[in-house]
């Protein structure tokens, strides 16, 4: 059986399993737990800065839950599990 809802809460209330599909490929299937923890993980924030800073990234580096920085043009890409705290950090 196949339905489709953009409600991972949906979801997670009426199946076992569970499969994210991007693109019309399945880029993730498993139970809704974890793949809601996948998807925490996986969050992330954008930064950028009116004037260069060049010791911004080893700054942000150093966040409390920033799991890795990747700097992308003139903006860095924060990955955290609490977008909130790196938020309210900056």
């Amino acid at each position: 059986m196949f339905i489709t809802t953009h409600n991972i809460e949906e979801a997670s209330q009426m199946y076992g399993r569970i499969a994210i599909i991007n693109y019309s490929i399945i880029a993730a299937i498993d139970t809704p737990e974890k793949i809601k923890r996948t998807i925490k993980s996986l969050q992330s924030m954008e930064v950028s800065f009116e004037e260069p800073q060049a010791e911004a990234l080893k700054h942000l580096e150093n966040f409390p839950k920033s799991s890795e920085v990747i700097k992308e043009g003139d903006e860095f890409r924060i990955f955290t599990d609490d977008p909130t705290s790196i938020y309210s950090s900056i």
